[in-house]
């Protein structure tokens, strides 16, 4: 490629350009890593925690079940869920099952998520449990065939809770919602057959927020997804390099630039710190941060990202959060606009 003006400013070891695999996918990526960082933390959340090897592990359930109910490459599965563990496990498995990720926003209204579900052809739910009642208002007029209920607390899989008497050890009635930890214990008890994935196959529906009409999905292919990973580990390992490090995640994960930082958490191994209400510093009420910001302390960062993201706007969010963010990393959400930075600092 030739040379352009920007060049001038990239640092002496950085690549010009980017050289991808002509099989390029994201689950590859990502399985490589839980096998490179398995004794890893992978994610935490108000205290629970997960390691890349249990990241792995509930991934392949999660695809296997899928499979069970009936669903194939290509299908798409929707996530109607805060930041929590269940988002990493739903991820992983939803595209190591060779489906669709169609992300949507938890403080949709009924309405809002009916045109997603609808426009999407979503076949599958994996909702909080909180907000099943939206779905289930969407059901007459989506093709939505299974859910799947998840909780902000607690570690998938631990729970232990047994079957419904109505539920079928091999898979679910439609439209039945059946609990995350039910659909990985089924899962597991089946053998996991990696699929074949193509670059042009279709990684995540990622919807617009709507200002200008109803939302439109855009269509993120694997080789789209991979290309724009690349490009940020090559920036963000000049800084990094072989160290372990964490990242601290407030903002909510439908969004296109907090996805994308979850995805590169995970190919680098590092502990994703989940915090699900961004609005949460333990500034206003002058209790205790929460578990993810206890050992953020603004001078342990190497790397901070920041951009605009369509984070909630309740009453009081404009004029307190950004404050709290500020004192606590430095950092502030200062407005909507879509724009993302990096920079390095001191350690």
């Amino acid at each position: 490629m030739h040379a352009k003006p920007w060049h001038s400013s990239y640092p002496a070891e950085l690549a010009h350009d980017i050289e991808l695999p002509d099989d390029a996918n994201l689950v590859s990526t990502l399985e490589q890593s839980f096998e490179r960082h398995r004794d890893n933390d992978a994610v935490s959340c108000l205290g629970d925690k997960l390691t890349y090897a249990r990241l792995d592990e509930h991934s392949r359930s999660l695809t296997i079940f899928l499979r069970q109910l009936g669903l194939s490459t290509g299908d798409r599965v929707a996530l109607l869920l805060p930041n929590c563990l269940a988002y990493q496990i739903s991820l992983a498995g939803i595209l190591r099952a060779g489906m669709t990720v169609v992300t949507v926003n938890p403080m949709y209204t009924p309405c809002e998520v009916e045109h997603q579900l609808r426009d999407a052809g979503a076949r599958s739910v994996i909702v909080l449990e909180a907000l099943i009642p939206r779905v289930l208002k969407c059901l007459p007029n989506a093709a939505v065939e299974h859910i799947i209920t998840a909780q902000i607390l607690g570690a998938p899989g631990s729970t232990g809770r047994a079957f419904p008497s109505d539920t079928q050890a091999t898979g679910t009635t439609k439209l039945q919602p059946v609990p995350l930890d039910i659909a990985l214990a089924v899962g597991a008890a089946s053998l996991f057959e990696p699929v074949r994935l193509r670059p042009t196959d279709i990684s995540f529906l990622k919807y617009t927020g709507g200002t200008t009409g109803v939302s439109k999905g855009a269509i993120l292919t694997h080789r789209n997804m991979t290309a724009s990973l690349a490009q940020m580990l090559s920036w963000t390992r000049l800084h990094l390099r072989d160290q372990m490090s964490s990242t601290v995640s407030p903002l909510p994960p439908y969004h296109i630039y907090p996805l994308a930082v979850t995805i590169a958490t995970m190919a680098l191994g590092f502990e994703n710190r989940l915090i699900p209400d961004l609005r949460d510093t333990g500034i206003r009420d002058s209790g205790a941060p929460p578990p993810a910001l206890r050992d953020a302390d603004r001078g342990q960062h190497a790397l901070r990202f920041a951009g605009g993201s369509p984070g909630p706007c309740q009453s009081g969010f404009l004029r307190d959060a950004p404050c709290g963010w500020r004192r606590r990393i430095g950092t502030a959400r200062s407005s909507g606009a879509p724009r993302t930075r990096c920079r390095a600092t001191s350690r």
